[in-house]
């Protein structure tokens, strides 16, 4: 019956090409991986452009012009056609990064002392590409003691040279984003990522060059071939959003809901039905206020979704904030990052590859809800930095079942203000998130006291005002007025 449906697709190439889209067959056909050698004979014989293969949606991608559509549309045997929306792409280099500042703010020397480095654990990259990240000098040690397993070029099956050899000018990316996870210099006893003794299978699914269209398809098959390896945690610097050749093709702001974009629907299912683990970065258009919100797959709820802060823990102005089409809190939690959520993601990443490394009995919503109950506006969630900022001194207390120290406090006021009062004077930063409801800001504001007192004064609009003590804690104040 396959065999039938293959069959269909050898069009002539000499066709205008119109498009491309995802071939969905009905779930009466046999599952696609129980033939893989007599797909593969009719995929190499046929003149048609497919490009990937999904077991997991028990479909095709494919390049199809105005009349293979039609004969296909036609067919009772495909279940439907989408075609695909949207371009992928990954976020700023990260010339600047000061990764001291992240390590410092989310207490990377907590896990250091509990000797946990990720050991063992398999991390799955999908990026870019990986120039030159065996010339890393933080990424030294993972080539040295051979922790790059496997690395697989789904634009360019046939490569052979992953870290020599550069086709587009974002190739360094992945490499970064690696050196983000794991990166650790001995000579100098520095960390940059909290995974330096995990174990790496990279992905290239996207060519770099942000004018040509970008296959979703290749990020869905190199979740598919991670699987396959025994991976379970992922990590995806890279978003589908806005295009730049055909607006036409282009996703919505609106869109980003989570359930509207082909990725994260499969991303859901993922990690829903397979037991993926995957940290997607934000996106880097909070600062564009035509878009604003998430890129896809950051804005599906079973995603963990990492947007980035200032060293003072308020939203940094580039990062992307949760949509206000989705009742749950995105992203997830953020952390400092000068130069894109693509290097916030991987910290957090290699933070989840300790907490596998503790107890990989631990199940996705477990690790959820540790990461996000150890953050330091947690339960107070918003839409600009989710949950806050982790704290590894909190995940090994909440993994051991002790108390927290900080004081997570809820207060309902008649007034327009409230006064917080210290036992000393409080020099440290204060974040205030002013919101029109539970979840969505409508003004950040970063303040001091250098007193022993702090008044928070209602805006206007504003229904809920979370403070953010740092180390004193956090307070929710509801404006009953």
């Amino acid at each position: 019956m396959f065999r039938f449906l293959i069959l269909f697709l050898l069009i002539s190439s000499n066709l205008f090409s119109q498009g491309k889209y995802w071939i969905f067959f009905n779930k009466n056909l046999s599952n696609l991986s129980n033939s893989e050698k007599e797909i593969k004979l009719f995929l190499d014989s046929s003149k048609i452009n497919i490009c990937q293969k999904s077991n997991w949606l028990n479909a095709v991608s494919a390049n199809l012009n105005t009349e293979q559509l039609s004969i296909l549309s036609n067919n009772k045997s495909i279940l439907k056609i989408e075609k695909m929306n949207g371009y992928f792409f990954p976020t700023k280099k990260s010339d600047d990064q000061n990764f001291e500042i992240v390590m410092n703010q989310i207490g990377a020397k907590y896990f250091k002392e509990a000797n946990l480095n990720g050991k063992g654990v398999k991390i799955g990259i999908v990026d870019a590409g990986f120039y030159e990240a065996n010339i890393d000098p933080f990424l030294a040690q993972v080539f040295k003691n051979n922790q790059i397993i496997e690395v697989k070029d789904f634009l360019n099956p046939l490569k052979t040279q992953h870290f020599n050899e550069s086709e587009t000018s974002l190739d360094y990316h992945g490499a970064e984003v690696l050196s983000c996870i794991a990166g650790f210099d001995s000579t100098t006893n520095t960390t940059k990522g909290l995974a330096s003794k995990a174990l790496f299978y990279l992905a290239r699914t996207d060519h770099g060059k942000r004018e040509e269209r970008i296959e979703e398809d290749n990020w869905i098959a190199a979740i598919e071939w991670f699987h396959s390896k025994g991976v379970r945690l992922i990590n995806s610097s890279l978003g589908y959003a806005d295009g730049f050749t055909n607006p036409d093709e282009n996703y919505f702001p609106e869109q980003m809901d989570g359930k509207t974009s082909r990725i994260s629907q499969f991303a859901n299912f993922a990690v829903k039905e397979k037991g993926m683990f995957i940290v997607s970065s934000a996106g880097n258009e909070g600062d564009n206020t035509n878009w604003k919100v998430l890129s896809t797959p950051a804005d599906a709820q079973e995603v963990f979704s990492i947007g980035a802060t200032t060293g003072s823990g308020s939203k940094i102005g580039y990062s992307s904030i949760g949509s206000e089409n989705i009742s749950y809190i995105k992203p997830n939690v953020s952390c400092y990052s000068l130069n894109g959520t693509s290097f916030s993601a991987p910290a957090i990443t290699g933070l989840v590859a300790c907490i596998l490394q503790l107890d990989s009995t631990l199940t996705n919503k477990e690790i959820f809800s540790i990461i996000e109950q150890s953050s330091n506006l947690y339960p107070f969630g918003n839409n600009y930095v989710g949950y806050g900022v982790p704290n590894l001194k909190n995940i090994l207390s909440i993994i051991k079942k002790e108390p927290l120290n900080s004081e997570r406090k809820k207060i309902k006021v008649k007034e327009d203000n409230y006064i917080i009062e210290f036992e000393e004077t409080n020099n440290q930063p204060i974040v205030v998130y002013h919101k029109k409801d539970k979840i969505n800001v409508i003004l950040q504001k970063v303040s001091k006291s250098n007193s022993t007192i702090f008044e928070v004064k209602r805006i206007k609009n504003a229904k809920f005002t979370t403070v953010d003590l740092k180390t004193l804690g956090v307070y929710e104040i509801e404006w009953l007025n």
